[in-house]
């Protein structure tokens, strides 16, 4: 059988193997010309998320490298540092999808800790959102153009704030409910990201969904404190639910989905190698 060129590339050194989470961190706050858009692994791992889980399959590099900060062209050499960070990210994709897929109860954000040792979800946060603003009008069913964001999102965007110093779109306004938002966020962000996958899946990869005649999501009911099951979130987050219930926000329970889906848009970044 003829080798292909990729593999005889790979026995002859000239393919970087991934990085590894520490390397990939460490070359994200490198300062380069092309300044990428995640700073750190963290923030890298909350837009990637987002990849995953979000309404639309992109193109691989439509979202790769701004989320590196680097060209198409970084694929056609295998011996930089640009390839293994490539291979790096999609190796996070890769697992993430394979876990919200198939281990639900497993997805496990890599958020960072503070000098005092406590969780911030933050950058993670702000990664999520900057995968948002690709294409916002993909998620308008969860963040209206003009009204206040589904909750499942409030715990996010509650950590991301604009140029300006002001919420982000969708976000809840400073104050009480900006705190409330925020206490256990750590924990409440993984059953809702788990939500948000499940909500988008019946149109993202074509699967029976609440309007089997239609390839996009049905619209979301209002927000009862029944929407979010005991199962999505914690004890403080139902209150959390009941208080942004009565605060007008929208709502909608995830579709029930069975099986696994296959993890295709990155397999050819993580086996092919570049072109030869």
């Amino acid at each position: 059988m003829t080798r292909r060129p990729v593999e005889a590339a790979a026995t002859s050194g000239m393919i970087r193997p991934p990085m590894s989470p520490d390397e990939l961190d460490r070359w994200l706050r490198t300062p380069r010309k092309l300044q990428p858009v995640a700073d750190s692994l963290t923030m890298l791992d909350g837009f990637v998320t987002a990849i995953v889980a979000g309404p639309v399959t992109y193109e691989p590099f439509g979202w790769l490298c701004p989320l590196l900060g680097v060209t198409k062209d970084a694929y056609l050499n295998g011996d930089t540092p640009e390839f293994a960070a490539i291979a790096a990210v999609a190796e996070r994709h890769n697992i993430i999808s394979a876990v919200l897929s198939e281990t639900q109860n497993q997805f496990t954000p890599l958020f960072s800790r503070s000098e005092t040792g406590d969780v911030d979800v933050g950058p993670w946060c702000r990664g999520f959102y900057a995968a948002i603003q690709l294409n916002p009008k993909f998620w308008r069913k969860l963040l209206p153009a003009r009204r206040q964001a589904h909750l499942w999102l409030i715990p996010i965007l509650a950590h991301c704030t604009g140029p300006d110093g002001r919420p982000v779109p969708g976000a809840p306004p400073l104050g009480p409910l900006t705190q409330l938002a925020r206490l256990d966020a750590h924990r409440n962000i993984p059953p809702a990201v788990v939500a948000i996958r499940e909500f988008w899946a019946p149109s993202r990869y074509n699967r029976a969904g609440p309007d089997p005649y239609s390839q996009q999501p049905s619209e979301p009911a209002r927000a009862t404190p029944s929407a979010l099951t005991p199962s999505l979130v914690s004890p403080r987050g139902r209150r959390i639910a009941r208080c942004f219930a009565r605060s007008g926000y929208p709502g909608a329970k995830p579709s029930s989905l069975s099986g696994a889906h296959s993890s295709l848009l990155m397999s050819a970044i993580v086996w092919s190698g570049p072109n030869e």
